[in-house]
């Protein structure tokens, strides 16, 4: 797992040491959310015994600790889900349909305030401006793209990375410690002596096939979401994510390298330790 991250940061071309000043921030804000979970006195000698990180850094950390990459995609996915799957917010052929937006009893202000009465519908509205996912369209709102799909910014592609890893963990963990009870699925197939010429085929296929169970599940939480249904009963507060990754490796005579023949030379044969789609005979 760390040789992966090693490996993204240094084609990024960041230096080791601005890679521990992350590491070592991180470290802090999750100091802070584990002892939370069991006190509310949380102090900077108790966040420092947790981690092994000074006291001194931990309060430099500290003193401006707001996380806002990772504030602003929780407010992004929460806004656009919300205006995706609430039936409100759809036209008569159930099609997502664009919001007002030019004052505080417009429709985008309303559904701002739907999930939160502390947020800024402006700043909000410059967030949605800013990762493109949203355009202003005849005097209305329109949305450009479900959250699954995101934009092409790097900024938002990190944001989505790091919750990613973060939820990826956090259910191997779950799967390890609590083995007993239903776990949560984890699945990966591979297959490494496809047809080179069909990649981008299969790449397509791959996104489209995505993109309608992404959809089938918005569907399907939506419909038990108290946010989007208020008039179910029960505790609300339950939590769960689900993520789609796909990747289609680049040969090495892309990267630079040389490939040739069925397996690039020199290399050995991938096996897939965890599948769900074995080859079939």
């Amino acid at each position: 797992m760390l040789e992966g991250i090693a490996r993204f940061f240094l084609r990024r071309q960041v230096p080791f040491q601005h890679f521990v000043d992350l590491a070592r921030a991180a470290y802090v804000r999750v100091a802070r959310e584990e002892l939370a979970r069991t006190t509310s006195k949380i102090n900077t000698s108790r966040i420092s015994i947790l981690t092994g990180i000074s006291r001194v850094d931990v309060k430099n950390i500290t003193s401006g600790d707001v996380d806002p990459e990772r504030r602003s995609a929780n407010l992004v996915s929460r806004v656009l889900n919300r205006w995706e799957q609430d039936k409100q917010y759809r036209d008569g052929s159930g099609r997502v349909r664009p919001l007002t937006y030019d004052s505080d009893n417009s429709e985008f202000y309303q559904l701002v305030a739907s999930i939160s009465q502390h947020l800024n519908p402006g700043t909000v509205l410059f967030e949605l401006k800013r990762l493109e996912l949203v355009e202003e369209r005849g005097g209305k709102l329109k949305l450009l793209r479900a959250i699954s799909k995101a934009d092409d910014s790097d900024r938002w592609r990190l944001q989505l990375a790091g919750m990613d890893m973060d939820t990826l963990l956090h259910a191997v963990h779950d799967n390890i410690e609590f083995g007993n009870e239903p776990r949560n699925p984890h699945y990966r197939t591979e297959y490494d002596n496809l047809v080179k010429s069909q990649l981008p085929e299969i790449k397509q296929w791959l996104k489209k096939e995505v993109d309608k169970f992404h959809e089938r599940v918005r569907g399907y939480l939506s419909a038990r979401d108290l946010d989007v249904n208020p008039e179910q009963e029960g505790e609300g507060g339950g939590r769960v994510v689900v993520s789609a990754l796909g990747y289609i490796e680049r040969s090495r005579k892309e990267d630079g390298g040389e490939a040739s023949g069925k397996q690039a030379k020199g290399a050995s044969k991938v096996k897939t330790r965890q599948s769900v789609g074995k080859k079939k005979k």
